[in-house]
């Protein structure tokens, strides 16, 4: 039987994020449901043409949610008993579009949409294009941390490190993102998109680099 020994290897990485999703959602809520559906598609025609106007293809801007529902607001009565109160309906549009990692095309798109005159809240996810490099990466560095510490372990021992028997590695998802919300209607985005010339400061958003790292498990033989 052959003699073995197992160590976890462990990889890590800091990467610069050079791509931008910019996540939207828009939503109002009207008396009626055809209201409702109308202002969806006055909103979206606006927002589109707002991508538009900065400079973007309105074609890059994709729907990952749209949907139509009835809004109530729940409250206690006089007798304390909770019940809900029909508002009417409410449209939700939720949208992505993605762009190289440049805070000059950042602040241009979001300049343009909160003009637009629609309500929106946006998510902005810095993320990295080539996820599976930094994968690849990240195993071979995770690997060649398992051979260190096994030379090492070996060597205490006071035996030789054979060949490899086993790798054991999951498949996982490394998270490859970092986010940040805003509000349209916050005082900070006011202060800089509501302006009239372009002239003033920009929104100041700088994302950390995205610290990621990995683990791979060897069994190697010893002799």
């Amino acid at each position: 039987m052959n003699r073995t020994i197992r160590v976890t290897g462990k990889g890590s990485l800091s990467v610069k994020p050079d791509m931008i999703r910019l996540e939207l959602d828009a939503k109002e809520t009207l008396p009626e449901y055809a209201d409702a559906y109308r202002r969806f598609t006055e909103d979206t025609d606006a927002i589109r043409k707002a991508v538009k106007t900065a400079g973007f293809d309105p074609q890059e801007l994709k729907t990952t949610d749209f949907r139509i529902r009835e809004d109530k607001k729940g409250y206690h009565d006089g007798n304390g008993n909770y019940k809900y109160r029909f508002l009417g309906y409410q449209y939700v549009h939720s949208m992505y579009i993605r762009f190289d990692n440049d805070p000059v095309l950042l602040n241009r798109i979001l300049r343009s949409l909160t003009s637009c005159g629609v309500k929106i809240e946006f998510r902005i996810n810095y993320i990295v294009k080539d996820a599976e490099a930094v994968k690849n990466e990240l195993i071979a560095k995770a690997v060649a941390d398992s051979e260190i510490k096994a030379k090492l372990l070996t060597r205490a021992a006071g035996v030789t490190l054979g060949d490899v028997l086993d790798i054991d590695y999951s498949w996982g998802q490394i998270r490859l993102t970092s986010s940040t919300t805003v509000r349209e209607e916050s005082d900070d985005l006011k202060s800089i998109f509501h302006i009239p010339s372009e002239k003033e400061r920009s929104l100041d958003i700088n994302a950390d680099d995205l610290k990621v790292e990995d683990t791979v498990t060897v069994v190697w033989e010893i002799r």
